[in-house]
């Protein structure tokens, strides 16, 4: 399933410091390590590695095909599934190709990383764990329809949606079904997991809260006249999230009830919602990316683009990034709205930017997207160091001084930026915080990894 071949593909443009030499194999070779940097795709098939300091790009990955799902870092290398079937990982200093692993089928869905193993979903039904280093399968666990959404990667279990309608619950180890949790209408939106809890919605007008060790539907909330949109975003004991009619709905998490009436954001929220210091950050239908304050419900800004803004924004030290169908990457001032620099790439940018400090051997922000359990609940014990401990290679930073329940994710010395973490209420530089994130659904029968079990 893996075909090592390094050095191909990739095209450097540019580099933050230093400049390039040409290397041995013809293809082109930073001369010192590039400074912070973003990572985007593009729905040509490229994958973007873009200096955020000035917008200048400096290389570009070409996977042939035409379309790429959003770029994932970890330990020097990037990590993206592809239109061709494959899971690419590439180095991200360089661009060259370090691996590939072929599903058989169309990759949509987006991977995450610990550093040691890869995650990622495929159009065959099935997630994969990947070993990081060389691209070979540890296991494959069956669902029943295509995965086009990424996984939430625990300290024990893995968290998966499926359009065969099903949440699952999966041993991170073994690959093995912990539980199912069954909606029976296609969920094609991520999971969010905040406070014992894992939240979806589906691809009709239901949000669910499940119970993260049983997975017994907590309630679900069905008040929405349009389909849902976005996935959940969960910060402060509030879910959000947005509808086809084009609004925000805002739910108790405790209870599941709404708090406030739907706000009209003047357009169709078509990007991941991302709730950031008691402000939501997402994009538009009519080519806005909106800032929306949920203390006032009103719009901070908007910056209108040329484009369907369906790109996840990323908010890192005072700057929104985001991609736009006008195939421009923007880098916008989270206070004022303004364009601190934009990027064009000359195709239509749908995935979630990545930013890493030290592309050599930082993670990048969306590793967020793993967890260490908070509370009384707690999956388990914190990793220890090169199994997500703060000091190795995985993704959690361990345990965090807080009396907040939460989750924690990489912290600043594996290469993040540090926001605090405010949106959940707690403070404290260099950590970063989970923000992403009803009986309504039924708790089918354990399977293991369908009928054959896992791969």
């Amino acid at each position: 399933m893996t075909d090592a071949g390094l050095g191909r593909r990739a095209v450097l443009v540019g580099l933050a410091a230093g400049g390039a030499i040409p290397s041995a194999s013809g293809s082109v070779a930073a001369q010192d390590t590039p400074g912070p940097t973003a990572y985007v795709s593009s729905r040509d098939g490229r994958v973007h590695a873009v200096g955020i300091e000035g917008g200048t790009e400096q290389w570009a990955f070409d996977t042939d095909s035409r379309g790429v799902s959003s770029p994932i870092v970890g330990d020097g290398s990037v990590y993206v599934g592809s239109a061709d079937g494959n899971v690419y990982g590439i180095d991200a200093v360089d661009g060259t190709e370090q691996w590939t692993f072929d599903t058989g089928r169309e990759v949509r869905a987006s991977p995450v990383t610990t550093g040691e193993t890869v995650f990622c979903g495929s159009g065959d039904g099935e997630l994969y764990a990947i070993d990081a280093a060389n691209g070979e399968e540890q296991w494959g666990f069956a669902t029943g329809d295509e995965i086009v959404s990424m996984p939430i990667v625990g300290s024990e279990r893995v968290y998966a949606a499926s359009m065969d309608g099903s949440l699952y619950a999966i041993d991170r180890t073994s690959g093995t079904q912990e539980w199912e949790y069954g909606t029976s209408i296609p969920i094609p939106n991520a999971p969010t997991v905040a406070g014992g809890t894992v939240y979806v919605t589906d691809n009709n007008t239901n949000l669910h809260a499940i119970d993260l060790q049983t997975g017994e539907g907590n309630w679900s909330y069905t008040r929405v006249d349009r389909s849902i949109t976005t996935p959940p975003a969960v910060a402060d004991g509030t879910a959000y999230f947005g509808t086809a009619g084009g609004d925000i709905h805002r739910i108790d998490v405790s209870t599941g009830e709404r708090e406030w009436r739907p706000y009209d954001v003047f357009g169709v929220p078509v990007s991941p919602l991302e709730a950031v210091d008691g402000v939501i950050y997402f994009g538009t239908d009519n080519g806005n990316l909106v800032a929306f304050d949920t203390g006032s419900e009103d719009n901070r800004w908007r910056y209108q683009t040329d484009g369907d803004v369906r790109s996840w924004p990323l908010v890192v030290d005072g700057t929104v990034y985001a991609g736009s169908d006008d195939g421009t990457f923007y880098a916008i001032d989270v206070a004022s709205g303004e364009a601190r620099w934009t990027h064009r790439v000359g195709a239509a940018i749908r995935s979630a930017p990545s930013v890493v400090r030290s592309p050599g051997d930082g993670f990048s922000t969306r590793p967020r997207l793993l967890f260490e359990p908070r509370d009384a609940a707690r999956e388990t014990t914190s990793p220890a160091a090169g199994d997500g401990g703060s000091g190795g290679s995985g993704g959690s930073g361990g345990p965090a001084d807080t009396p907040e329940p939460g989750f924690a994710a990489p912290i600043e010395s594996q290469g993040l930026f540090s926001v605090g973490g405010a949106a959940l209420g707690v403070g404290g530089i260099g950590l970063w915080w989970l923000l992403r994130g009803g009986s309504g659904g039924e708790r089918k029968s354990d399977r293991r990894g369908g009928e054959d079990g896992p791969r």
